[in-house]
């Protein structure tokens, strides 16, 4: 509450620069540890969501961390965080709604709600009244008593690695174009580590055993990249047997590639795939988010089921990308 009181004076203020933000969540892994407080003479490290209760016995495992990010202003701070064991998908809902209502009191104006594609965030945006269903999107929901809407917006790093985790679960995909193919990833790597010579790109060992580091980032990007893209196309025109038929596989990660920067957008002086949207090349962005979603919806499992009909659909999926191209 002292944070949001300070900002509340920001705002009075200066209203231009800290009157719009965003809101993010994010759930943490905390160690589990219960310790006293001298000064208190109170035990911490037990689950405490705000209502107080202080009998808790239960073990607090993760925090809820809930951070405001300005619009307007450089400016990002947590406001709030709850020590949680499980949370269910309802409970989050009445914390965000609670923590929402209180920010518009004060005047601030929340344009945007981000989260990661864990399956209880998925759910409680369909608690809240959005839609992230490819068929019928609504990325966007409205609080008690109010006609605005907040945008729903899924953290594109994380649904990247949810593409790369279920690409190399599946190994084969069916597209439009023919069979995408994990091995075709693996098969690189491992003509660039026999012959000494890496064309052009970084993958290693890591990326393709990627299991115990499924967190970081910057190993999906690289995986799943153009300059994968153009290393797989050239080993396919030099003629390597391996790589028959890898020209579907290049035309996906080409896709994943452009889309990726196009929603990870970061520099208004950048340019091509990684420029933000605006009014100069929203056509060109438009037609191509349609492109990509068509294609993603195109993906199919090698019994010929279409992914966005498997039950990884839901949580882990390639097709939480084509939900984000669809909701825009």
């Amino acid at each position: 509450m002292k944070v949001i009181n300070s900002l509340e004076s920001l705002k009075d203020s200066d209203p231009d620069r800290y009157s719009r933000c965003s809101f993010q969540l994010d759930a943490m892994s905390i160690r589990r540890q219960i310790s006293y407080d001298a000064h208190t003479g109170r035990m911490f490290g037990f689950v405490d969501i705000g209502s107080g209760d202080d009998n808790s016995t239960e073990e607090a495992k993760e925090a809820l961390v809930f951070m405001l990010v300005g619009i307007q202003g450089y400016w990002k701070i947590p406001i709030a965080y709850f020590l949680t064991n499980t949370l269910t998908a309802a409970a989050q809902k009445e914390l965000v709604i609670l923590t929402l209502q209180e920010l518009e009191d004060r005047g601030f104006e929340v344009i945007a709600v981000t989260m990661d594609g864990h399956a209880s965030n998925m759910a409680m945006c369909q608690l809240l009244g959005g839609s992230l269903n490819v068929q019928d999107p609504r990325p966007y929901f409205t609080l008690p008593d109010s006609e605005r809407q907040i945008f729903i917006i899924i953290d594109p790093c994380h649904v990247l690695k949810l593409f790369r985790n279920t690409f190399a679960s599946y190994g084969d995909l069916y597209s439009d174009t023919g069979v995408v193919s994990w091995s075709h990833i693996t098969e690189l790597h491992a003509l660039q580590e026999t012959s000494g010579l890496r064309a052009g790109n970084k993958l290693s060992s890591k990326h393709i055993g990627f299991h115990s580091q499924k967190m970081k980032v910057s190993l999906a990007a690289q995986t799943l990249s153009n300059s994968v893209a153009k290393a797989l196309r050239m080993a396919h025109e030099i003629g390597y047997q391996q790589f028959d038929g890898v020209l579907p596989t290049v035309e996906l990660l080409e896709v994943v590639d452009r889309l990726f920067d196009i929603l990870n957008s970061r520099n208004p002086r950048a340019k091509g795939y990684k420029a933000p949207i605006s009014h100069h090349n929203c056509h060109r962005v438009m037609e191509f988010l349609a492109t990509c979603r068509d294609k993603l919806l195109t993906l199919q499992t090698m019994d010929l089921k279409f992914l966005h009909d498997t039950k990884r659909y839901q949580s882990d999926s390639l097709c939480i990308l084509s939900r984000l191209s669809c909701c825009y």
